[in-house]
């Protein structure tokens, strides 16, 4: 619906009238990409693992610092326990992270029972320049956020050489 007088689009949701978000917006667009794009997914049943989007996944922020002898990561993980995160190194040096969080909640006042649940899967892969030494790759869990500590192999370490200019 919009309203001539201020050119505002709004929608009405079962609570009265509200402007539009960006969330809003960007759902708006991630739907119709997906039925865009949809159709050409399903015609060839072997890209049907490539549809974009998927509603139940999730990719988690990742920030990575690289020193001279390891990769030091954090990965934003907020109410997912330890017990439900997966971390591979590959020998193709890509760490991968994945997960489900699920969350149920009940509340329960005399004859009003109200209850809710929700999940969401999570996978995340970074791929890094040099080797991991996978045999030494250390994690914790520490207030929502999964800290890995990837320690680069000993070869693969840099070693400075100074040039001398002639």
């Amino acid at each position: 619906m919009v309203d001539n007088s201020v050119g505002i689009k709004t929608y009405s949701g079962g609570r009265g009238i509200r402007p539009r978000t960006f969330d809003d917006l960007f759902d708006e667009v991630q739907r119709s990409f997906g039925d865009w794009i949809r159709p050409f997914f399903e015609s060839f049943p072997s890209l049907s693992m490539f549809e974009p989007w998927p509603s139940d996944t999730r990719i988690p922020y990742v920030n990575i610092e690289e020193t001279e002898n390891e990769y030091n990561m954090s990965v934003e993980l907020p109410g997912v326990s330890k017990d439900d995160i997966e971390v591979k190194v590959t020998d193709d040096n890509v760490v991968e992270i994945s997960g489900k969080r699920s969350e149920e909640k009940k509340e329960t006042k005399g004859n009003y029972l109200r209850q809710e649940r929700s999940s969401y899967n999570f996978h995340r892969s970074v791929s890094l320049p040099e080797e991991i030494n996978g045999d030494k790759v250390e994690a914790r869990v520490e207030n929502g956020v999964l800290y890995l500590r990837l320690p680069k192999k000993e070869d693969a370490s840099r070693k400075v050489k100074k040039v001398e200019i002639k």
